[in-house]
């Protein structure tokens, strides 16, 4: 029993003599073990969450794959589509354009077929070049004055940092009926 009080009494000798000689960096220890459990407790308590997190999700995923077959008989509303007219869509940007007071640059077109669709993506891809609140103005009267008019790609950049104009790669479709034997 002497040896162990012996033994006591030099550690705490000890660790007195070193936390007043090395006062800061037994402070910064005191800090770092208090971090270490704060971080300890902290994970603990987010694991817990993440398992519950994980147990509620493969229960609703289970509970969906039970209601999936119910889905499957639910029918699409069918949507009244234009019959092929491989002006209409050039009218339509020709009537934008005219109302924004703006210029079509290097207009293609193309149809898109799409396999087992009844229906055609007749698609035109168009350059215009102006000042960027024509743009919009014309990008809104698209939108606005035509029904069925899809903007697939809107892609705009400055030819020079001083310049005022704003060059834009424009792509859009509309889809019309498939050609009856085609």
């Amino acid at each position: 029993m002497a040896s162990f009080q012996l033994l006591l009494n030099k550690a705490v000798f000890a660790y007195r003599r070193t936390s007043v000689s090395y006062r800061l960096p037994s402070a910064l220890t005191a800090v770092a073990a208090a971090l270490l459990a704060a971080a300890f407790a902290y994970y603990s308590a987010n694991q817990n969450a993440l398992l519950d997190a994980k147990q509620e999700a493969n229960a609703l995923s289970k509970w969906g794959q039970s209601v999936a077959p119910t889905q499957a008989n639910v029918t699409r509303a069918s949507v009244e589509l234009k019959a092929f007219r491989s002006s209409h869509l050039l009218s339509l940007l020709e009537q934008s354009a005219s109302s924004a007071a703006i210029n079509l640059d290097e207009i293609s077109f193309a149809v898109d077929d799409a396999p087992n669709q009844p229906y055609v993506r007749y698609r035109a891809t168009f350059t215009v070049l102006s000042r960027y609140p024509t743009i919009r103005k014309f990008i809104s009267e698209i939108l606005a004055g035509s029904e069925g008019v899809v903007l697939d790609t809107v892609a705009c950049r400055r030819e020079d940092v001083n310049a005022a104009d704003v060059r834009c790669d424009i792509s859009a479709y509309v889809a019309y009926q498939e050609k009856v034997g085609g």
